[in-house]
């Protein structure tokens, strides 16, 4: 459950900026999807999931990272493997725990639902972090 808010916060955070494996998965999840970077920006700024684009783009990365299952199921029994270094352990763990059990009306709507909570609870930023240098 946390391990995916932590990835989550990672993919964004550490990935975008250092590049890398997590880097990947976002410019594939982006590319899969047909996301378009101001898209990802706006639902991260607004919590803004009606671009039909960015819709399923945070179940994109639940699932890339392997916090959510093909049929849409979350992983919560790795809640407490990536914790965000910016973040108290514990505040993480709590918000995480609480957030993993929002439920919607399909994966994208819980993935999106999840990262809503994880973001009202302010242990995943509100924003996306610069590109990576090129």
């Amino acid at each position: 459950m946390k391990s995916f808010i932590a990835v989550l916060l990672c993919t964004f955070v550490v990935g975008v900026l250092s590049g890398g494996p997590m880097h990947e998965k976002i410019v594939k999840c982006k590319e899969e999807l047909g996301v378009e970077e101001d898209a990802i920006r706006n639902m991260m700024k607004n919590n803004d999931y009606n671009d039909p684009t960015v819709r399923c783009f945070n179940a994109c990365l639940m699932k890339s990272f392997g916090k959510m299952a093909e049929d849409g199921t979350v992983n919560k029994d790795a809640v407490s493997e990536h914790v965000p270094p910016h973040v108290d352990r514990e505040q993480f763990i709590e918000a995480a725990t609480v957030c993993m059990e929002e439920k919607g009306t399909d994966e994208c709507d819980t993935a999106n639902l999840i990262h809503k909570c994880l973001k009202d609870k302010k242990v995943i930023p509100s924003g996306l972090p610069p590109p990576p240098p090129q």
